[in-house]
């Protein structure tokens, strides 16, 4: 078992993976199978209930075994991945909520950087500024070169740096408690060819649009459920 090197993108299948403690159990189950270790972020006291166990809005994942956390929020991780405290206190309306959602894919940062944890920040990575805070949330990596999103901002500096986009309507994703979840909010990488999906994506109004874009890149689609795509936060992986 190793450290995942480069954020959301395994090199091999994964051995665990940080997910929302409001994962459905049947979800779970279905990750299990994979041997995958499951480490549940718990409901944040800042975050509004609909999102306040979202890995993604209380945790960055910046590779080699580092994970930039909310100061608030306590993981039971295993001892050999080093948790740096934010300085960030998270807040229940934007853009208090959004300090640790940033993406990183490959070299290059996507945030708001004025309103981003500063230790993500000091990150040597090329830092790409958007307007678009809920950066991880909005995007669903797919490789080093590809992406899924329903933000055209994000579209438009994702392939400003090279970046292969499929750009999709919001809608697709549920979320309770809002209009509509968000498509990076609703997967994450379990190995270098598969995208667990959190719920039915064959239920995506663009399903065969996804399904064209990630078969392209070598990356195969797994529904955990036969519910409903619903955001969760991501599927964070931590090692392989």
């Amino acid at each position: 078992m190793s450290f995942i090197c480069s954020p959301h993108l395994p090199s091999r299948p994964i051995r665990s993976a940080l997910v929302s403690c409001a994962l459905p159990v049947s979800m779970r189950q279905m990750l299990h199978q994979y041997d995958i270790i499951l480490y549940e972020c718990p409901p944040h006291p800042n975050l509004p209930d609909p999102v306040c166990t979202h890995p993604d809005l209380m945790a960055f994942y910046a590779g080699n075994g580092q994970l930039i956390a909310d100061r608030a929020i306590l993981i039971d991780l295993p001892p050999q991945i080093k948790i740096t405290k934010g300085t960030s206190i998270l807040g229940s309306s934007y853009p208090q909520d959004i300090a640790y959602d940033a993406c990183q894919i490959g070299s290059h940062l996507f945030c708001k950087p004025d309103a981003t944890e500063e230790e993500i920040l000091r990150l040597p990575l090329s830092l790409v500024s958007v307007r678009q805070g809920y950066a991880k949330c909005s995007i669903a990596v797919i490789g080093e070169k590809a992406a899924i999103t329903e933000d055209i901002g994000l579209a438009r500096a994702m392939r400003g740096v090279g970046i292969e986009v499929l750009l999709i309507p919001s809608g697709g994703v549920s979320l309770p408690g809002y209009e509509y979840g968000f498509i990076g909010g609703a997967c994450g990488k379990i190995a270098p060819d598969t995208l667990a999906c959190f719920g039915d994506v064959t239920k995506h109004p663009q399903y065969e649009e996804i399904y064209v874009f990630c078969k392209k890149h070598g990356v195969k689609l797994l529904s955990l459920s036969d519910d409903d795509l619903t955001d969760y936060g991501s599927l964070i992986p931590l090692t392989e």
